[in-house]
């Protein structure tokens, strides 16, 4: 995977979850929004979503997101964001995000292109700008400790 400004240093990239319904079945459904910290590496995170192959949320489209480009692992209650090589997003998340996820063996992934402030409060105003959003669904694997 080609690198990008927001690919070269993890640290750069905001991670954040919650649960929403299934726009089909009304089951609970893990989402997590990925973002640029701030607007210094705001310039190469379009590109960077395109490698993640996530589509445009203008279009409708929710691709499955192969695992070789991307995929979410659970780690107990933490849960990692795996692209690319080497690229791992790490955060916390409450038993019912970590059941929901692997209940559906997926996670709805949007990448947004400008920072967000982290308030899952203010989602709906970050959503509204649907122009600067990619979207897709990553699968879910559980981690397996080495014996």
């Amino acid at each position: 995977m080609a690198s990008s400004p927001a690919t070269q240093d993890p640290r750069e990239l905001f991670l954040t979850g919650w649960i929403g319904e299934h726009p089909i079945n009304g089951t609970d459904v893990a989402h997590l929004l990925l973002c640029p910290h701030s607007t210094a590496v705001a310039e190469g995170v379009e590109l960077f979503a395109e490698l993640l192959q996530l589509r445009p949320y203008s279009d409708g489209v929710m691709p499955d997101i192969p695992a070789v480009i991307a995929r979410v692992e659970l780690h107990g209650l933490d849960v990692h964001f795996f692209y690319g090589d080497e690229g791992d997003l790490s955060r916390p998340v409450p038993a019912d995000w970590a059941d929901a996820a692997a209940n559906q063996g997926f996670v709805i992934v949007t990448f947004g292109t400008a920072p967000f402030a982290g308030d899952l409060a203010e989602l709906d105003r970050y959503f509204e700008r649907a122009d600067r959003l990619f979207i897709g669904k990553v699968p879910v694997t559980h981690h397996t400790p080495d014996a």
